[in-house]
């Protein structure tokens, strides 16, 4: 049965390749508080001669996760991905009552940053349609 590799074992995986052939770590940072926790095990790999710190390049749509990450791994190459729709700042505008939209309107609506569903624009309005007829909502 498949499963998502824990961290460690993707750092196993790469560590295993041959230091001329090992392709790039892209670790993208989802969750909260995995920012330091991340570098942590990184530095790990690092100090016991298996990863080198130019094997990996970390992103995260969240800056503090980054700087989590930098304070134990200073030297890390960081990303910021921007285009997130901040939680706290969507209620501000919205109020409480907008919250229990969404976990279903967005990608990762539980999250403090949250990505629309679809790509595409109108897709992401008519599934807001579907879901909420608050028009109060739908004028943001």
């Amino acid at each position: 049965e498949d499963r998502i590799p824990f961290l460690a074992e993707v750092f196993d995986f790469f560590a295993s390749c041959a230091e001329d052939r090992r392709p790039s770590i892209h670790m993208e940072l989802k969750g909260n508080n995995t920012g330091k926790q991340a570098g942590e095990l990184f530095n790990e790999y690092v100090a016991a001669g298996k990863l080198n710190i130019s094997d990996l390049l970390v992103s995260s749509c969240n800056w503090e996760e980054l700087k989590s990450l930098r304070e134990v791994c200073p030297e890390a190459k960081i990303a910021l991905l921007d285009g997130a729709i901040r939680r706290n700042l969507l209620l501000k505008k919205t109020g409480p009552e907008a919250e229990k939209y969404f976990a279903e309107l967005f990608a990762y609506g539980n999250e403090d940053y949250m990505l629309p569903r679809f790509p595409d624009l109108t897709e992401n309005l008519v599934l807001l349609d579907k879901i909420c007829e608050d028009q109060k909502i739908h004028s943001l």
